[in-house]
Protein backbone atom coordinates (compact mmCIF):
# COMPACT_ATOMS: atom_id res chain seq x y z
CA UNK A 1 0.00 0.00 0.00
CA UNK A 2 2.96 2.24 -0.15
CA UNK A 3 2.41 4.38 -3.16
CA UNK A 4 -1.53 5.01 -1.64
CA UNK A 5 -0.48 5.61 2.18
CA UNK A 6 1.85 8.42 0.82
CA UNK A 7 -1.05 10.31 -0.68
CA UNK A 8 -3.86 9.07 1.55
CA UNK A 9 -3.16 9.08 5.43
CA UNK A 10 -6.72 7.71 6.35
CA UNK A 11 -6.52 4.55 4.48
CA UNK A 12 -8.02 1.59 6.47
CA UNK A 13 -5.21 -1.39 5.09
CA UNK A 14 -7.68 -4.25 6.81
CA UNK A 15 -10.32 -3.59 4.12
CA UNK A 16 -9.13 -2.71 0.84
CA UNK A 17 -13.16 -2.77 0.09
CA UNK A 18 -13.88 0.32 1.92
CA UNK A 19 -11.75 2.57 -0.23
CA UNK A 20 -10.88 0.67 -3.69
CA UNK A 21 -14.57 1.66 -4.41
CA UNK A 22 -14.09 5.23 -3.98
CA UNK A 23 -10.51 5.55 -5.92
CA UNK A 24 -11.99 3.39 -8.86
CA UNK A 25 -14.62 6.29 -9.10
CA UNK A 26 -12.15 8.87 -9.21
CA UNK A 27 -10.01 6.93 -11.69
CA UNK A 28 -12.70 6.64 -13.83
CA UNK A 29 -13.01 10.79 -13.71
CA UNK A 30 -9.65 11.08 -14.40
CA UNK A 31 -9.32 8.76 -17.24
CA UNK A 32 -12.36 11.20 -18.61
CA UNK A 33 -10.42 13.96 -18.16
CA UNK A 34 -7.23 12.54 -19.56
CA UNK A 35 -9.25 12.23 -22.69
CA UNK A 36 -9.73 15.46 -23.37
CA UNK A 37 -5.71 15.66 -23.53
CA UNK A 38 -5.51 13.14 -26.21
CA UNK A 39 -4.71 13.65 -29.89
CA UNK A 40 -8.85 14.05 -31.35
CA UNK A 41 -6.94 13.57 -34.88
CA UNK A 42 -5.29 10.96 -34.28
CA UNK A 43 -8.42 9.20 -32.50
CA UNK A 44 -10.60 9.94 -35.40
CA UNK A 45 -7.63 8.30 -37.89
CA UNK A 46 -7.71 5.15 -35.35
CA UNK A 47 -11.39 4.69 -35.83
CA UNK A 48 -11.32 5.43 -39.23
CA UNK A 49 -8.80 2.48 -40.24
CA UNK A 50 -10.81 0.19 -37.74
CA UNK A 51 -14.13 0.25 -39.03
CA UNK A 52 -12.64 0.18 -42.34
CA UNK A 53 -12.42 -3.42 -42.61
CA UNK A 54 -15.33 -3.86 -39.93
CA UNK A 55 -18.17 -6.45 -39.88
CA UNK A 56 -20.41 -3.86 -39.70
CA UNK A 57 -23.92 -4.88 -38.61
CA UNK A 58 -27.12 -3.84 -40.09
CA UNK A 59 -29.41 -0.95 -38.57
CA UNK A 60 -28.60 2.59 -37.52
CA UNK A 61 -28.72 1.84 -33.90
CA UNK A 62 -26.57 -1.33 -33.64
CA UNK A 63 -24.19 0.91 -36.08
CA UNK A 64 -23.83 3.96 -33.97
CA UNK A 65 -23.57 1.88 -31.12
CA UNK A 66 -20.32 -0.05 -32.41
CA UNK A 67 -19.12 3.78 -33.60
CA UNK A 68 -19.33 5.06 -30.14
CA UNK A 69 -17.88 1.42 -28.86
CA UNK A 70 -14.93 2.15 -31.19
CA UNK A 71 -14.71 6.13 -30.52
CA UNK A 72 -14.38 5.26 -27.04
CA UNK A 73 -11.61 2.25 -27.42
CA UNK A 74 -9.64 4.72 -29.69
CA UNK A 75 -9.41 7.73 -27.10
CA UNK A 76 -8.76 5.00 -24.38
CA UNK A 77 -5.78 4.06 -25.97
CA UNK A 78 -5.06 7.62 -26.98
CA UNK A 79 -4.24 8.89 -23.24
CA UNK A 80 -1.61 5.92 -23.22
CA UNK A 81 0.17 6.89 -26.57
CA UNK A 82 3.34 9.21 -26.24
CA UNK A 83 3.28 12.34 -27.61
CA UNK A 84 6.44 13.66 -30.01
CA UNK A 85 7.88 14.78 -26.51
CA UNK A 86 7.38 11.44 -25.64
CA UNK A 87 4.70 12.07 -22.96
CA UNK A 88 1.43 10.76 -22.33
CA UNK A 89 -1.53 12.58 -21.68
CA UNK A 90 -2.01 10.93 -18.30
CA UNK A 91 1.61 11.54 -17.75
CA UNK A 92 1.06 15.77 -17.80
CA UNK A 93 -2.30 14.72 -15.74
CA UNK A 94 -0.10 13.66 -12.98
CA UNK A 95 2.04 16.59 -12.87
CA UNK A 96 -1.12 18.73 -12.98
CA UNK A 97 -2.38 17.06 -9.83
CA UNK A 98 -0.42 18.77 -6.99
CA UNK A 99 -3.28 20.83 -5.49
CA UNK A 100 -5.38 18.10 -5.39
CA UNK A 101 -6.32 15.63 -2.23
CA UNK A 102 -7.61 12.36 -1.86
CA UNK A 103 -8.52 10.16 -4.28
CA UNK A 104 -8.24 12.79 -6.86
CA UNK A 105 -4.55 13.03 -6.15
CA UNK A 106 -4.01 9.67 -5.93
CA UNK A 107 -5.92 8.47 -8.95
CA UNK A 108 -3.42 10.08 -11.96
CA UNK A 109 -0.29 8.84 -9.78
CA UNK A 110 -1.35 5.41 -10.12
CA UNK A 111 -2.75 5.58 -13.44
CA UNK A 112 0.59 6.51 -14.64
CA UNK A 113 1.76 2.95 -13.77
CA UNK A 114 -1.98 1.07 -15.53
CA UNK A 115 -1.06 -1.98 -17.66
CA UNK A 116 -3.28 -3.27 -20.13
CA UNK A 117 -3.56 -7.23 -18.58
CA UNK A 118 -4.24 -10.35 -20.49
CA UNK A 119 -6.07 -12.08 -17.76
CA UNK A 120 -9.54 -14.69 -16.59
CA UNK A 121 -11.44 -14.23 -13.68
CA UNK A 122 -11.66 -17.44 -11.88
CA UNK A 123 -13.86 -17.34 -8.43
CA UNK A 124 -15.30 -15.04 -6.03
CA UNK A 125 -12.48 -14.53 -3.32
CA UNK A 126 -14.28 -12.17 -1.04
CA UNK A 127 -17.43 -10.00 -0.46
CA UNK A 128 -16.06 -7.57 -3.33
CA UNK A 129 -12.74 -9.27 -4.78
CA UNK A 130 -12.11 -12.09 -7.50
CA UNK A 131 -9.56 -14.39 -7.66
CA UNK A 132 -8.17 -13.89 -11.69
CA UNK A 133 -5.09 -15.18 -13.29
CA UNK A 134 -2.62 -13.04 -15.38
CA UNK A 135 -2.27 -15.61 -18.95
CA UNK A 136 1.18 -13.85 -19.56
CA UNK A 137 2.89 -14.49 -16.79
CA UNK A 138 0.65 -17.15 -15.08
CA UNK A 139 0.64 -15.05 -11.21
CA UNK A 140 -3.11 -15.10 -9.51
CA UNK A 141 -3.68 -11.75 -8.38
CA UNK A 142 -6.88 -10.05 -6.64
CA UNK A 143 -9.25 -7.83 -8.81
CA UNK A 144 -11.60 -5.56 -7.16
CA UNK A 145 -15.29 -5.37 -8.20
CA UNK A 146 -18.74 -5.65 -6.13
CA UNK A 147 -20.32 -7.92 -9.34
CA UNK A 148 -19.05 -8.90 -12.50
CA UNK A 149 -21.37 -10.59 -15.18
CA UNK A 150 -21.05 -14.51 -15.36
CA UNK A 151 -20.27 -14.39 -18.72
CA UNK A 152 -16.90 -12.93 -17.97
CA UNK A 153 -15.89 -15.70 -16.05
CA UNK A 154 -13.17 -18.49 -17.15
CA UNK A 155 -12.87 -16.41 -20.36
CA UNK A 156 -9.91 -15.11 -21.84
CA UNK A 157 -10.01 -10.94 -21.41
CA UNK A 158 -8.30 -7.81 -22.01
CA UNK A 159 -8.51 -4.60 -19.99
CA UNK A 160 -6.52 -2.00 -18.31
CA UNK A 161 -5.59 -2.51 -14.63
CA UNK A 162 -4.00 -0.66 -11.96
CA UNK A 163 -2.32 -2.14 -9.17
CA UNK A 164 -3.23 0.02 -6.02
CA UNK A 165 -1.21 -2.29 -3.70
CA UNK A 166 -0.97 -5.36 -1.86
CA UNK A 167 -1.76 -7.46 -4.29
CA UNK A 168 -4.92 -5.69 -4.97
CA UNK A 169 -5.80 -4.28 -8.92
CA UNK A 170 -8.55 -2.38 -10.45
CA UNK A 171 -10.22 -2.23 -13.59
CA UNK A 172 -9.79 1.12 -15.03
CA UNK A 173 -10.85 0.26 -19.00
CA UNK A 174 -13.37 -1.87 -20.83
CA UNK A 175 -13.26 -5.11 -19.91
CA UNK A 176 -12.93 -6.62 -23.88
CA UNK A 177 -13.08 -10.52 -24.56
CA UNK A 178 -10.32 -12.11 -26.59
CA UNK A 179 -11.40 -12.32 -30.34
CA UNK A 180 -12.69 -16.47 -31.52
CA UNK A 181 -8.87 -17.55 -31.57
CA UNK A 182 -8.55 -16.32 -28.02
CA UNK A 183 -5.42 -16.39 -25.87
CA UNK A 184 -3.55 -17.15 -29.97
CA UNK A 185 -4.33 -13.93 -31.46
CA UNK A 186 -2.08 -12.04 -28.94
CA UNK A 187 0.59 -14.47 -28.25
CA UNK A 188 3.35 -12.82 -30.06
CA UNK A 189 3.08 -10.37 -26.79
CA UNK A 190 4.29 -12.81 -24.78
CA UNK A 191 7.85 -13.65 -23.31
CA UNK A 192 8.84 -16.53 -21.16
CA UNK A 193 9.79 -14.81 -18.10
CA UNK A 194 9.22 -11.77 -18.84
CA UNK A 195 5.12 -11.38 -19.51
CA UNK A 196 3.74 -9.01 -21.33
CA UNK A 197 6.05 -6.96 -23.57
CA UNK A 198 4.38 -3.74 -25.23
CA UNK A 199 0.91 -3.29 -23.38
CA UNK A 200 -0.06 -0.93 -25.52
CA UNK A 201 0.44 -2.52 -29.21
CA UNK A 202 -1.55 -5.54 -27.16
CA UNK A 203 -4.45 -3.21 -26.57
CA UNK A 204 -4.72 -1.59 -29.84
CA UNK A 205 -4.73 -5.16 -31.08
CA UNK A 206 -7.27 -6.17 -29.07
CA UNK A 207 -9.75 -3.06 -29.53
CA UNK A 208 -8.81 -3.36 -33.05
CA UNK A 209 -10.05 -6.83 -33.39
CA UNK A 210 -13.24 -5.82 -31.16
CA UNK A 211 -14.22 -3.51 -33.34
CA UNK A 212 -13.65 -5.43 -36.96
CA UNK A 213 -15.54 -8.23 -35.15
CA UNK A 214 -18.94 -5.80 -35.43
CA UNK A 215 -19.42 -5.68 -31.52
CA UNK A 216 -22.85 -4.55 -31.06
CA UNK A 217 -22.79 -4.46 -27.11
CA UNK A 218 -21.90 -1.28 -25.21
CA UNK A 219 -18.30 -1.56 -23.28
CA UNK A 220 -18.76 -2.67 -19.70
CA UNK A 221 -16.01 -0.52 -17.67
CA UNK A 222 -16.17 -3.07 -14.76
CA UNK A 223 -17.85 0.19 -12.09
CA UNK A 224 -21.65 -0.59 -12.74
CA UNK A 225 -23.09 -3.92 -11.91
CA UNK A 226 -25.34 -5.84 -14.43
CA UNK A 227 -28.63 -5.59 -14.05
CA UNK A 228 -28.69 -9.77 -14.32
CA UNK A 229 -25.83 -11.47 -12.90
CA UNK A 230 -26.98 -14.87 -15.42
CA UNK A 231 -29.42 -15.93 -17.34
CA UNK A 232 -31.82 -17.82 -15.12
CA UNK A 233 -33.25 -20.30 -16.27
CA UNK A 234 -37.21 -19.37 -14.45
CA UNK A 235 -36.69 -15.79 -14.66
CA UNK A 236 -39.32 -13.59 -12.84
CA UNK A 237 -39.21 -9.55 -13.62
CA UNK A 238 -40.59 -9.01 -9.86
CA UNK A 239 -38.89 -11.74 -7.82
CA UNK A 240 -35.47 -11.07 -10.12
CA UNK A 241 -35.71 -7.34 -9.69
CA UNK A 242 -36.53 -7.57 -5.48
CA UNK A 243 -33.63 -10.21 -5.13
CA UNK A 244 -30.72 -7.53 -6.70
CA UNK A 245 -32.52 -4.55 -5.17
CA UNK A 246 -32.43 -6.56 -1.72
CA UNK A 247 -28.47 -7.71 -2.16
CA UNK A 248 -27.40 -4.30 -3.27
CA UNK A 249 -28.95 -2.35 -0.14
CA UNK A 250 -26.21 -5.20 1.31
CA UNK A 251 -27.84 -5.96 4.57
CA UNK A 252 -28.23 -9.16 4.82
CA UNK A 253 -29.37 -12.50 3.04
CA UNK A 254 -32.99 -11.78 4.49
CA UNK A 255 -35.02 -9.27 4.22
CA UNK A 256 -36.93 -7.18 7.47
CA UNK A 257 -39.91 -4.83 7.84
CA UNK A 258 -40.96 -3.81 4.61
CA UNK A 259 -39.46 -5.71 2.44
CA UNK A 260 -39.82 -8.96 4.26
CA UNK A 261 -44.01 -7.56 3.94
CA UNK A 262 -43.26 -7.30 -0.10
CA UNK A 263 -41.10 -11.01 -0.29
CA UNK A 264 -44.27 -12.32 0.80
CA UNK A 265 -46.61 -10.46 -0.79
CA UNK A 266 -44.95 -12.14 -3.89
CA UNK A 267 -45.37 -15.90 -2.67
CA UNK A 268 -47.08 -18.27 -5.18
CA UNK A 269 -46.46 -21.42 -6.84
CA UNK A 270 -44.57 -20.34 -9.87
CA UNK A 271 -42.37 -17.96 -7.55
CA UNK A 272 -41.34 -20.39 -5.01
CA UNK A 273 -40.15 -22.73 -8.24
CA UNK A 274 -38.20 -19.80 -9.55
CA UNK A 275 -36.42 -18.72 -6.19
CA UNK A 276 -35.60 -22.83 -5.50
CA UNK A 277 -34.22 -22.89 -9.24
CA UNK A 278 -32.55 -19.55 -9.32
CA UNK A 279 -30.57 -20.48 -5.81
CA UNK A 280 -29.05 -23.07 -7.29
CA UNK A 281 -28.28 -22.28 -10.59
CA UNK A 282 -26.22 -19.09 -8.50
CA UNK A 283 -24.37 -21.26 -6.27
CA UNK A 284 -23.01 -23.36 -8.90
CA UNK A 285 -21.83 -20.06 -10.69
CA UNK A 286 -20.19 -19.34 -7.06
CA UNK A 287 -22.80 -16.35 -6.88
CA UNK A 288 -23.47 -17.37 -2.73
CA UNK A 289 -24.60 -13.48 -1.85
CA UNK A 290 -27.27 -13.53 -4.68
CA UNK A 291 -28.01 -17.52 -3.76
CA UNK A 292 -28.39 -16.68 -0.25
CA UNK A 293 -31.47 -14.31 -1.16
CA UNK A 294 -33.41 -16.70 -3.44
CA UNK A 295 -33.23 -18.94 -0.62
CA UNK A 296 -34.32 -16.73 1.80
CA UNK A 297 -37.24 -15.66 -0.60
CA UNK A 298 -38.05 -19.61 -1.31
CA UNK A 299 -38.45 -19.85 2.38
CA UNK A 300 -40.23 -16.78 3.24
CA UNK A 301 -42.76 -17.15 0.34
CA UNK A 302 -43.14 -21.23 0.98
CA UNK A 303 -43.88 -20.31 4.92
CA UNK A 304 -46.50 -17.38 3.69
CA UNK A 305 -48.38 -20.23 1.58
CA UNK A 306 -48.28 -22.73 4.54
CA UNK A 307 -49.79 -19.78 6.38
CA UNK A 308 -52.41 -19.30 3.50
CA UNK A 309 -52.82 -22.95 3.48
CA UNK A 310 -53.76 -22.70 7.56
CA UNK A 311 -56.39 -20.55 7.03
CA UNK A 312 -58.06 -22.02 4.61
CA UNK A 313 -56.93 -19.56 1.82
CA UNK A 314 -56.34 -20.63 -1.66
CA UNK A 315 -54.85 -24.43 -1.40
CA UNK A 316 -55.52 -26.45 1.86
CA UNK A 317 -52.04 -28.01 1.40
CA UNK A 318 -50.20 -25.50 -0.57
CA UNK A 319 -46.35 -27.47 0.01
CA UNK A 320 -47.98 -30.45 -0.38
CA UNK A 321 -49.65 -29.55 -3.81
CA UNK A 322 -46.33 -27.96 -4.99
CA UNK A 323 -44.12 -31.10 -4.14
CA UNK A 324 -46.31 -33.17 -6.08
CA UNK A 325 -45.77 -30.88 -9.17
CA UNK A 326 -42.06 -30.38 -8.63
CA UNK A 327 -41.35 -34.55 -8.27
CA UNK A 328 -42.98 -34.52 -11.51
CA UNK A 329 -41.43 -31.58 -13.06
CA UNK A 330 -38.00 -33.37 -11.69
CA UNK A 331 -38.73 -37.06 -13.45
CA UNK A 332 -39.31 -34.77 -16.74
CA UNK A 333 -36.19 -33.11 -16.30
CA UNK A 334 -37.71 -29.61 -16.49
CA UNK A 335 -36.43 -29.23 -12.51
CA UNK A 336 -32.98 -29.68 -10.92
CA UNK A 337 -33.09 -32.26 -8.30
CA UNK A 338 -30.68 -30.35 -6.07
CA UNK A 339 -33.90 -27.87 -6.43
CA UNK A 340 -36.04 -30.33 -5.02
CA UNK A 341 -34.09 -31.29 -2.36
CA UNK A 342 -33.71 -27.45 -1.06
CA UNK A 343 -37.93 -27.29 -1.30
CA UNK A 344 -37.55 -29.90 1.55
CA UNK A 345 -35.09 -29.24 3.52
CA UNK A 346 -36.85 -25.92 3.63
CA UNK A 347 -40.58 -27.40 3.85
CA UNK A 348 -39.61 -29.70 6.57
CA UNK A 349 -39.87 -27.33 9.68
CA UNK A 350 -42.92 -25.77 8.43
CA UNK A 351 -44.66 -29.77 7.90
CA UNK A 352 -43.33 -30.49 11.27
CA UNK A 353 -44.77 -27.07 12.57
CA UNK A 354 -48.33 -28.20 11.58
CA UNK A 355 -47.58 -31.77 13.20
CA UNK A 356 -46.39 -30.33 16.34
CA UNK A 357 -48.63 -27.33 16.44
CA UNK A 358 -49.22 -27.05 20.65
CA UNK A 359 -52.83 -27.25 21.70
CA UNK A 360 -54.97 -23.93 22.07
CA UNK A 361 -55.52 -22.49 25.77
CA UNK A 362 -58.20 -25.03 27.50
CA UNK A 363 -60.89 -22.16 28.34
CA UNK A 364 -60.38 -21.47 24.26
CA UNK A 365 -60.77 -25.15 23.73
CA UNK A 366 -63.74 -25.24 25.93
CA UNK A 367 -65.42 -21.73 24.45
CA UNK A 368 -65.15 -23.36 20.92
CA UNK A 369 -66.19 -26.69 21.29
CA UNK A 370 -69.42 -25.62 22.74
CA UNK A 371 -69.76 -22.94 20.09
CA UNK A 372 -69.51 -26.19 17.96
CA UNK A 373 -71.95 -28.43 19.37
CA UNK A 374 -74.78 -25.75 19.17
CA UNK A 375 -73.95 -24.90 15.67
CA UNK A 376 -74.41 -29.01 15.03
CA UNK A 377 -77.44 -28.91 16.97
CA UNK A 378 -78.92 -25.68 15.46
CA UNK A 379 -78.13 -26.69 11.66
CA UNK A 380 -78.51 -30.50 11.53
CA UNK A 381 -82.02 -30.56 10.69
CA UNK A 382 -82.56 -27.01 10.23
CA UNK A 383 -84.23 -25.09 12.87
CA UNK A 384 -86.81 -22.79 13.83
CA UNK A 385 -86.26 -19.45 13.99
CA UNK A 386 -86.65 -19.35 18.33
CA UNK A 387 -84.59 -22.25 18.44
CA UNK A 388 -81.77 -20.65 16.29
CA UNK A 389 -82.10 -17.38 18.61
CA UNK A 390 -82.10 -19.35 21.48
CA UNK A 391 -78.84 -20.85 20.79
CA UNK A 392 -77.45 -17.75 19.23
CA UNK A 393 -78.12 -16.06 22.80
CA UNK A 394 -76.47 -19.21 24.99
CA UNK A 395 -73.09 -18.64 22.82
CA UNK A 396 -73.40 -14.42 23.36
CA UNK A 397 -73.68 -15.09 27.04
CA UNK A 398 -70.29 -17.54 27.00
CA UNK A 399 -68.19 -15.55 24.50
CA UNK A 400 -69.03 -12.10 26.77
CA UNK A 401 -67.99 -13.92 30.17
CA UNK A 402 -64.99 -15.41 27.91
CA UNK A 403 -63.53 -12.08 26.99
CA UNK A 404 -64.44 -10.37 30.01
CA UNK A 405 -61.81 -12.64 31.99
CA UNK A 406 -58.80 -12.57 29.71
CA UNK A 407 -56.25 -9.76 29.76
CA UNK A 408 -54.50 -8.06 26.62
CA UNK A 409 -51.32 -9.90 27.38
CA UNK A 410 -53.45 -13.45 27.08
CA UNK A 411 -55.67 -11.98 24.00
CA UNK A 412 -52.18 -11.62 22.24
CA UNK A 413 -51.16 -15.04 23.01
CA UNK A 414 -53.93 -16.95 21.17
CA UNK A 415 -52.95 -17.81 17.20
CA UNK A 416 -54.78 -16.50 14.90
CA UNK A 417 -56.85 -18.91 13.02
CA UNK A 418 -59.47 -19.25 10.06
CA UNK A 419 -61.71 -21.28 8.06
CA UNK A 420 -63.17 -20.93 4.68
CA UNK A 421 -66.80 -21.06 3.77
CA UNK A 422 -67.13 -22.60 0.08
CA UNK A 423 -70.55 -21.41 -1.17
CA UNK A 424 -70.41 -23.47 -4.17
CA UNK A 425 -72.16 -20.38 -6.11
CA UNK A 426 -70.47 -18.57 -8.70
CA UNK A 427 -72.31 -15.65 -8.29
CA UNK A 428 -73.39 -13.75 -5.56
CA UNK A 429 -77.02 -13.46 -3.73
CA UNK A 430 -78.53 -10.89 -1.12
CA UNK A 431 -77.43 -13.15 1.92
CA UNK A 432 -73.61 -12.43 0.99
CA UNK A 433 -73.93 -9.04 1.95
CA UNK A 434 -74.38 -9.87 5.40
CA UNK A 435 -71.03 -11.28 5.19
CA UNK A 436 -68.89 -8.62 5.75
CA UNK A 437 -71.07 -7.36 9.02
CA UNK A 438 -70.72 -11.14 10.64
CA UNK A 439 -67.29 -10.36 10.52
CA UNK A 440 -67.30 -6.77 11.63
CA UNK A 441 -69.85 -7.99 15.04
CA UNK A 442 -67.33 -10.93 15.24
CA UNK A 443 -64.32 -8.81 15.67
CA UNK A 444 -63.29 -11.13 12.60
CA UNK A 445 -61.50 -9.85 9.34
CA UNK A 446 -63.15 -11.87 6.38
CA UNK A 447 -62.32 -11.89 2.12
CA UNK A 448 -63.74 -13.21 -0.50
CA UNK A 449 -61.29 -15.17 -3.05
CA UNK A 450 -62.23 -18.00 -5.83
CA UNK A 451 -61.75 -21.73 -5.02
CA UNK A 452 -60.03 -24.18 -7.47
CA UNK A 453 -63.18 -24.99 -8.24
CA UNK A 454 -64.42 -21.93 -9.53
CA UNK A 455 -66.69 -20.86 -6.51
CA UNK A 456 -67.17 -17.86 -4.53
CA UNK A 457 -65.39 -18.63 -1.33
CA UNK A 458 -65.19 -16.69 1.85
CA UNK A 459 -61.92 -16.68 4.51
CA UNK A 460 -63.10 -15.53 8.36
CA UNK A 461 -59.67 -15.07 10.31
CA UNK A 462 -59.22 -13.91 13.89
CA UNK A 463 -58.93 -15.62 17.38
CA UNK A 464 -60.23 -18.83 18.12
CA UNK A 465 -63.28 -18.04 19.37
CA UNK A 466 -64.21 -14.89 17.51
CA UNK A 467 -63.71 -17.37 13.86
CA UNK A 468 -66.09 -20.07 15.76
CA UNK A 469 -68.52 -17.19 16.09
CA UNK A 470 -68.58 -15.82 12.92
CA UNK A 471 -68.84 -19.47 12.28
CA UNK A 472 -71.95 -20.19 13.84
CA UNK A 473 -73.56 -16.53 13.15
CA UNK A 474 -72.83 -17.30 9.10
CA UNK A 475 -74.47 -20.40 9.63
CA UNK A 476 -77.53 -18.81 11.41
CA UNK A 477 -78.01 -16.20 8.92
CA UNK A 478 -77.98 -19.13 6.06
CA UNK A 479 -81.05 -20.45 8.18
CA UNK A 480 -82.76 -17.31 8.70
CA UNK A 481 -82.51 -16.83 5.13
CA UNK A 482 -84.40 -19.89 4.17
CA UNK A 483 -86.76 -19.72 6.66
CA UNK A 484 -87.70 -16.42 6.48
CA UNK A 485 -88.20 -16.77 2.45
CA UNK A 486 -89.65 -19.88 3.10
CA UNK A 487 -92.33 -18.45 5.28
CA UNK A 488 -92.39 -14.89 2.61
CA UNK A 489 -93.59 -17.28 -0.56
CA UNK A 490 -96.12 -18.03 1.22
CA UNK A 491 -97.52 -15.38 2.71
CA UNK A 492 -100.63 -12.57 1.34
CA UNK A 493 -97.97 -10.11 -0.11
CA UNK A 494 -96.23 -12.39 -2.51
CA UNK A 495 -99.20 -14.36 -3.78
CA UNK A 496 -100.83 -10.73 -5.17
CA UNK A 497 -97.66 -10.05 -6.54
CA UNK A 498 -97.89 -10.78 -10.74
CA UNK A 499 -96.35 -13.78 -11.67
CA UNK A 500 -94.30 -12.26 -13.76
CA UNK A 501 -92.42 -10.44 -11.09
CA UNK A 502 -92.45 -12.84 -8.12
CA UNK A 503 -88.80 -13.34 -9.10
CA UNK A 504 -88.26 -9.56 -8.81
CA UNK A 505 -90.19 -9.57 -5.59
CA UNK A 506 -88.22 -12.43 -3.87
CA UNK A 507 -85.01 -10.79 -4.51
CA UNK A 508 -86.34 -7.49 -3.03
CA UNK A 509 -87.25 -9.27 0.05
CA UNK A 510 -84.08 -11.14 0.36
CA UNK A 511 -82.13 -7.57 -0.27
CA UNK A 512 -84.02 -5.86 2.61
CA UNK A 513 -83.84 -8.98 4.94
CA UNK A 514 -80.06 -8.50 4.16
CA UNK A 515 -79.98 -4.58 5.07
CA UNK A 516 -82.33 -5.40 8.12
CA UNK A 517 -79.78 -8.20 9.61
CA UNK A 518 -76.91 -6.34 8.86
CA UNK A 519 -78.36 -2.75 10.87
CA UNK A 520 -79.59 -5.21 13.85
CA UNK A 521 -75.57 -6.55 13.98
CA UNK A 522 -74.16 -2.82 13.69
CA UNK A 523 -76.67 -1.50 16.37
CA UNK A 524 -75.45 -4.75 18.52
CA UNK A 525 -72.11 -4.37 17.94
CA UNK A 526 -71.96 -0.72 19.19
CA UNK A 527 -74.31 -1.67 22.04
CA UNK A 528 -72.23 -5.06 23.28
CA UNK A 529 -68.84 -2.60 23.18
CA UNK A 530 -70.63 -0.03 25.63
CA UNK A 531 -71.90 -2.28 27.37
CA UNK A 532 -68.38 -3.85 28.06
CA UNK A 533 -66.55 -0.59 28.52
CA UNK A 534 -68.77 -0.10 31.44
CA UNK A 535 -67.94 -3.37 32.65
CA UNK A 536 -64.30 -3.76 32.51
CA UNK A 537 -63.32 -0.07 31.50
CA UNK A 538 -61.46 -1.40 28.69
CA UNK A 539 -62.19 -1.58 24.90
CA UNK A 540 -60.87 -5.26 23.58
CA UNK A 541 -61.48 -4.15 20.13
CA UNK A 542 -58.42 -2.28 19.62
CA UNK A 543 -56.01 -4.77 20.69
CA UNK A 544 -57.83 -7.26 18.81
CA UNK A 545 -57.20 -5.34 15.48
CA UNK A 546 -53.51 -4.96 16.50
CA UNK A 547 -53.02 -8.30 16.41
CA UNK A 548 -55.05 -9.13 13.12
CA UNK A 549 -53.36 -6.48 11.45
CA UNK A 550 -49.85 -8.16 12.19
CA UNK A 551 -51.01 -11.71 11.79
CA UNK A 552 -52.26 -10.47 8.12
CA UNK A 553 -49.31 -9.14 7.67
CA UNK A 554 -47.65 -12.42 7.93
CA UNK A 555 -49.90 -14.00 4.94
CA UNK A 556 -48.83 -11.75 2.36
CA UNK A 557 -51.83 -10.77 0.65
CA UNK A 558 -53.14 -7.80 -1.21
CA UNK A 559 -56.90 -6.90 -0.38
CA UNK A 560 -58.62 -5.25 -3.49
CA UNK A 561 -62.30 -3.59 -1.80
CA UNK A 562 -65.07 -4.16 -5.08
CA UNK A 563 -67.71 -1.84 -5.73
CA UNK A 564 -70.91 -4.37 -5.49
CA UNK A 565 -73.36 -2.82 -8.50
CA UNK A 566 -76.50 -1.40 -7.08
CA UNK A 567 -78.66 -0.83 -9.97
CA UNK A 568 -81.12 -3.66 -9.01
CA UNK A 569 -85.25 -2.83 -9.07
CA UNK A 570 -86.54 -3.05 -6.02
CA UNK A 571 -90.20 -3.73 -5.02
CA UNK A 572 -90.52 -1.59 -2.10
CA UNK A 573 -93.58 -3.52 -0.27
CA UNK A 574 -91.47 -6.87 -0.90
CA UNK A 575 -87.78 -5.15 -0.16
CA UNK A 576 -89.48 -3.13 3.30
CA UNK A 577 -91.12 -6.88 4.44
CA UNK A 578 -87.29 -8.29 4.31
CA UNK A 579 -86.12 -5.25 6.24
CA UNK A 580 -88.82 -6.05 9.10
CA UNK A 581 -87.72 -9.76 9.07
CA UNK A 582 -84.15 -8.51 9.42
CA UNK A 583 -84.63 -6.49 12.17
CA UNK A 584 -86.40 -9.02 13.83
CA UNK A 585 -83.16 -11.28 13.76
CA UNK A 586 -82.13 -11.10 17.41
CA UNK A 587 -78.65 -11.50 18.35
CA UNK A 588 -78.26 -11.04 21.63
CA UNK A 589 -75.17 -9.05 22.70
CA UNK A 590 -71.84 -10.95 23.02
CA UNK A 591 -70.87 -12.85 20.14
CA UNK A 592 -67.05 -12.52 20.20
Amino acid sequence: MTAARKLRVDIDETDPSAWASSLQDAMSETVIEAMTLGSSAGGAETVRKWLAHANLPDGADRLQVLFAAASALALELSIYTPSLSGVRPVDRLARQSGKMTGDRALAPELLRKAKFTLFRIEAPEGDATHRAQDLATGASFLLFGERFPLDAFHLDLGARICAIGEGLHVLVGPIIPLGPAGFADVKDFIRPGKGLINDQRCAALVYRDYVRGGADEGLSFGLEPPDEPIALSLPDEELDGFALDWLEMDEGPTPTGEALAEARSLASGARICAALSSCIELRGADWNKLADVYQSLAAIQMETMHRRGRIGSGETRPLETLRALLVEQTAKRRFASEALALFDDLARPLLGEAANRPDRDTDVNRVVERIRALRAKTTAQGCTEQEALLAAEKVAEMLERYGLSLSEIEFRKQACEGFNLDTGRRKREPSDRCVPAVAEFCDCRVWSETSPAGFIRYVFFGLPADVEAAHYLYDLVVVAFGTETAAFKQGDLLGAVATAERRGAVASFQIGLATGICDKLAKLKEDRQAAMFRSSGRDLVPVKASILDEEIGKLGLSFHTRRIARRRKVVAAAYEEGHIAGGNFEVRAGIA
